[in-house]
């Protein structure tokens, strides 16, 4: 098994705790390997030692006074990674000029146009719902063919909205920390000349 497998692994052992703390733990168990894998040791032979990613977590959770883990569903950790890509948007925010900014907003109601314009073709199925129900002659199935479809896009929309709107936004930088990493590289690069 790979480092990077280890590792992935202790992160889902550890998944009670914040990002933050994770990466804390993650780089102390890290650390302990690099340091049996300097003196000669093979990295299996290092897990042995330092302990698995299993054990080495119910320590850790031990000491917590936590019993085991939880175990994040779906919606879970995609609300989570939203609300992490909406802190990040607003700290992006704070720190860019009004014209930047204005230009998240516009993304933002072109994203929101989108999703109005993924209700067109619900729609259309719940007319051709009404139209093949209206034989029965049953308001109560039409209303339920009506809610099942409205239901169904609320869903849909609340998932793609989540997605595009984690993957658009997750990379957002402000100008500024790019003309701050253009600076760090111009002094590098006077740095290499000398």
């Amino acid at each position: 098994m790979s480092e990077e497998m280890i590792l992935k692994k202790l992160r889902d052992e550890l998944d009670l705790f914040t990002n933050e703390k994770q990466n804390e733990f993650i780089l102390d168990y890290q650390n302990l390997l690099k340091e049996k894998t300097a003196s000669g040791l093979s990295l299996e032979e290092a897990v042995k030692m330092v302990g698995t990613p299993e054990s080495y977590a119910k320590k850790i959770l031990n000491q917590y006074g936590l019993k085991g883990k939880r175990n994040k569903g779906f919606f879970y950790r995609k609300f989570e990674e939203l609300f992490e890509v909406i802190h990040h948007v607003v700290d992006t925010m704070a720190k860019n000029s009004w014209q930047e900014n204005l230009k998240i907003i516009f993304d933002l109601f072109i994203l929101i146009v989108f999703i109005a314009l993924l209700k067109i073709p619900f729609i259309a199925i719940e007319n051709i719902g009404d139209g093949l129900f209206e034989v029965l002659n049953s308001p109560t199935v039409l209303t339920i063919w009506s809610f099942v479809i409205d239901v169904v896009y609320l869903i849909v929309a609340l998932m793609a909205f989540m997605n595009i709107f984690t993957r658009w936004f997750k990379n957002l930088n402000s100008k500024k920390k790019k003309e701050m990493e253009g600076k760090e590289l111009d002094a590098i690069t006077l740095n290499k000349e000398d």
